[in-house]
Order: C-alpha cells, then sequence, then structure tokens
C-alpha cells in the first residue's frame, strides 16, 4: 500500500461516519493542547518566566494606572516614570544578584542612573505614596544580612554559639535605637516655638512613639483571636492599618517623630505576644506577608531614592567628608562591638565575622533618609540653608547604603565559611 492510501485510511480511521472525530483524534488533540500549554514551563528556564511575569505584572499596573489617571499615565507623565523606574530597577536587582550582591544595591544604582540621563521626573505628590510606605515596611522587612545569616544557620555555621542569632537581635536594637533618636532629633530640629519647646518636643515623640508601639502591639497580640479561622489576614491587615496610622497621624499632629518608632516598636510587641501563643521564628505567616509585600515595593523605595541623587549638581566636598564622616563611624562601631563581645566566649574569626555582618546599612538608611528633605519640601524652604543640610544628609545615606551593603553581603557570604565553626546543621521544621 502507497504512503499516500496510508494516510488516507489513518483519515478515515479517525474520523466518525457522523463526521464528527473518533476517539483516537480528539486524544491526539489533547495531547498536542496539553503539550502546548506545558511547553513555556519545559523549553524555558524558570528565571526567564519569572521576568516575563515581572514585565506583565508592570504592563498590567501601568494599563490600570492609565485607565484611573490617563494625562499622568501616558508617557512622559510621573505615573508612567513610576512604572519605568520600577521595570528597570528590576532589571538592575537582578543583574547585580549575578554577582553575589544584594539586590537593593542594583535598585538604588538604577534610580541614580535614570536621574542623571534625564528618564526621570516625578511630582511630590506621587513621591509621597511611597514615603508614607517606607517606615511601614522597614518595619518588618528582611535585611541585607538576615537571609544570609539564616543560611548559614541552616548549614551549621555558627550554631554552637548562636552566632546568627545574637547579630540578628543585636541588629534589631540597633535600628530601634537609631530610629528613636532620628525622631528625637527631627523633632527637635523642625520643631517651631521657643527653645524650651524644641527641647521638650524630642523626647515627647519618643514617649508618644513607645506608648502607641506597646498598646497597639499588646492589642494585635489579643484581636483578633488566635484560633480565628482568617487570623493570619486579619493580623496583617491590622499590623499594616496600626502603622500607617502611626506614620500618618504623627505628621497631622505634628509628631512626626514618634509615627517611625510607633511602627517598629508594633510590629516588635505583636511579633513577640504571637511567638509565645505558639508561632516561631520559623513560622510567621504575617512576616511571610509583609515580607512578600516589601519584595514588591523595595524596587520602588531603592529606585526613588536613587533618584533624588543628582550628580550634576553633587558637591565633591559633600561625597569626601561623608566617606570620611563614614569610616570614622565604622570605626568606632567596630570598637564598640569588640567591647560588646568581651565575655561573650568567642574567639578571634568569631569577633571579626560578628564586625562584618553588623557593617551593612539598607533599610532603616533608605526609610529614614528621605525624611529630612521631604519635611523641608513641604515647608518651601527649597534654597535654604536647610534645604542643603537636608540633601547632604540623603546623599551620605546612599553612600553609606553603596558602600556598606556590598561589603557586609561579600563578608558574610565568603566569610562565614571560613570564620565560623560548622557544627549540626539546623534545619527548620
Amino acid at each position: 500500500m502507497t504512503e499516500s492510501a496510508l494516510q488516507l485510511e489513518s483519515t478515515r480511521d479517525s474520523v466518525h461516519p457522523n463526521g464528527h472525530p473518533t476517539l483516537a483524534a480528539q486524544h491526539v488533540s489533547d495531547n498536542f493542547l496539553k503539550r502546548f500549554l506545558q511547553c513555556p514551563l519545559n523549553c524555558c528556564s524558570p528565571t526567564l518566566i519569572s521576568y516575563i511575569s515581572w514585565v506583565l505584572t508592570i504592563l498590567l499596573f501601568w494599563g490600570l494606572l492609565y485607565c484611573l489617571l490617563q494625562k499622568d499615565a501616558i508617557p512622559g507623565g510621573p505615573a508612567f516614570n513610576i512604572c519605568l523606574l520600577i521595570l528597570v530597577a528590576q532589571i538592575f536587582g537582578k543583574a547585580i544578584e549575578y554577582l553575589n550582591l544584594p539586590s537593593l544595591l542594583g535598585m538604588l544604582i538604577a534610580g541614580i542612573f535614570m536621574k542623571n540621563v534625564g528618564l526621570f521626573s516625578v511630582d511630590g505628590a506621587y513621591e509621597d505614596i511611597v514615603i508614607h510606605l517606607r517606615f511601614i515596611l522597614s518595619a518588618v522587612s528582611p535585611a541585607v544580612v538576615v537571609p544570609t545569616l539564616l543560611e548559614l544557620k541552616e548549614n551549621g555555621y555558627g550554631n554552637d554559639k548562636s552566632i546568627s542569632t545574637l547579630v540578628i537581635a543585636a541588629s534589631s536594637v540597633d535600628d530601634i535605637a537609631a530610629i528613636s533618636m532620628f525622631g528625637v532629633l527631627l523633632g527637635c530640629l523642625f520643631s517651631e516655638g521657643d527653645l524650651t519647646s524644641k527641647i521638650v518636643q524630642g523626647p515627647l515623640e519618643l514617649l508618644i512613639g513607645v506608648v502607641w508601639g506597646l498598646v497597639m502591639g499588646l492589642a494585635l497580640a489579643c484581636f483578633p483571636h488566635r484560633e480565628d479561622k482568617y487570623v493570619v489576614s486579619k493580623r496583617s491587615i491590622l499590623l499594616g492599618g496600626v502603622c500607617t496610622l502611626a506614620v500618618l497621624g504623627s505628621q497631622v499632629i505634628d509628631k512626626a517623630g514618634a509615627g517611625p518608632l510607633g511602627c517598629v516598636i508594633t510590629a516588635f510587641m505583636a511579633g513577640g505576644c504571637w511567638k509565645m501563643q505558639g508561632w516561631s521564628n520559623d513560622y510567621n505567616p504575617v512576616a511571610d506577608v509583609f515580607a512578600f509585600t516589601w519584595k514588591m515595593l523595595e524596587i520602588t523605595l531603592f529606585g526613588l531614592i536613587g533618584t533624588e541623587i543628582d550628580l550634576w549638581v553633587m558637591d565633591i566636598k559633600i561625597i569626601f567628608a561623608g566617606v570620611i564622616v563614614l569610616l570614622v563611624g565604622l570605626s568606632f562601631r567596630i570598637v564598640a562591638c569588640c567591647i560588646a563581645l568581651i565575655g561573650a566566649n568567642l574567639t578571634l574569626k568569631e569577633v571579626l565575622f560578628v564586625n562584618l555582618a553588623w557593617l551593612p546599612k539598607a533599610t532603616v538608611q533608605a526609610a529614614l533618609a528621605p525624611v529630612a528633605l521631604n519635611l523641608v519640601k513641604n515647608s518651601n524652604m527649597e534654597g535654604t540653608p536647610d534645604y542643603s543640610y537636608a540633601s547632604s544628609i540623603l546623599t551620605i545615606a546612599v553612600l553609606s547604603i553603596l558602600i556598606t551593603a556590598p561589603l557586609g553581603a561579600i563578608g558574610i557570604t565568603y566569610g562565614g565559611t571560613r570564620l565560623l565553626h560548622k557544627s549540626q546543621p539546623n534545619y527548620r521544621g
């Protein structure tokens, strides 16, 4: 039988006398559809699929903004520029990860790049939306060092002396102290009235922030009930709402320094109470919710901070002075760290690792750095010495991120396996 005859016979077998496909033909069609639908998963790398998903998400976000804002979302508009910044920052962040450096470093560089090549301009109304989210996210966001430290802990490095736990706990206390003092000084600098009012302003904001955080943290421990079917969703919404109210409410009552501290203490208290109710460091679904939210919004956060750096008008003296201040501060920090570890029964290598792990600065600096400049802008003080000082604060904060984040990440990644003793791995339950 010829080949054409075989094909004709096959066609006849696949077609029912009434003209409908047979089960065999339907099976072939189903297999083809199945292979077609599975092709993106089988033929493309997961990384490529992830990138395409990000691009589609950003395009969808831009489409929604265009439907809502129209003129502001067209190319060249502020909403469009923010979407473009998110896309470029994500690309830079992923690229920098291939160098084993934190992705936030690439996002920051992306913002600086877009600002200084003239691809980004946005008015304050849209930037304020992200500014109000900074403290909410920084209260629960993962720092540069935490993921790597947890990985070292799982692999058994430093477990015999709980070094990873020590560094993470110390970093949390350090963040609370930094945010508290920043709020006090900010209140003193920008408060109006006589000298007595300015002196009282800082401690008063500190007290308000602490009381708010303690009360709201304890309230979140009681409501909703831990046996509630939707406890994770309700706790996440309430924690986010309480922190948002702290930031916005503190500005309404002219106690802006109380908001950031209230955010941190609320999250700290609530998390501690939830642990006593049965959750743990390894199981905290509310932290997972905010970690996911952080991954979505850190791109905008660090990208926007980068856009505040204008290399064409930057004073080289400020950069030089900032580097000197940073190096001197880090030197004293290392000395203080060594003194604090006296009696901790750590070897010289372990002390060196703790110092390396304590170097990186990113999340808190990203949250705090633009606050002073934003207050000056809102007070219509552009062109005054205060505006220059606030710009210098932002510049030095960005320098601290650019210098210490990669140093700390490299030190932890490559120093952890060489400086710490490896014991039995600590697997998560």
